[in-house]
């Protein structure tokens, strides 16, 4: 799966330039969650296929973590694209010093998800 991603000056930070479509329904998938975990608790290796890790040319690198979820049939993918320093500083700042983001605020927009938000009384 060939991705290419864009800089944004929202909240997220990093979107892809068109829609991901699931591999399994053709469903679109949907942002569940950004992080930019916490510099001190990256080791130099490996935490887990899903966590920020060091590039091994530059293991200082940035890295955006984005999770996606299909809104038909709840398949998952994981991302990890790198940022500078510069652009992860910045958007950690417009999310108000969090470096995690759940973009709660789009899946009210979305209908299927508005209702699953109901059901387990979100909204």
């Amino acid at each position: 799966m060939s991705i290419r991603w864009i800089e944004t000056d929202d909240k997220a930070g990093l979107r892809p330039a068109e829609p991901i479509v699931c591999p399994a329904c053709m469903g679109e998938f949907i942002l569940k969650h950004q992080r930019f975990p916490n510099r001190d608790e990256v080791p130099k290796m490996f935490i887990r296929a899903t966590t920020i890790r060091p590039l091994s040319h530059n293991p200082s690198a940035w890295v955006n973590d984005m999770t996606f979820k299909c809104e038909g049939c709840d398949y998952c993918v994981s991302f990890g694209r790198p940022m500078t320093e510069e652009r992860s500083v910045q958007t950690i700042a417009r999310r108000g010093g969090q470096i995690a983001y759940l973009p709660k605020e789009e899946w009210e927009k979305n209908e299927i998800l508005r209702e699953r938000l109901k059901v387990y009384g979100y909204v």
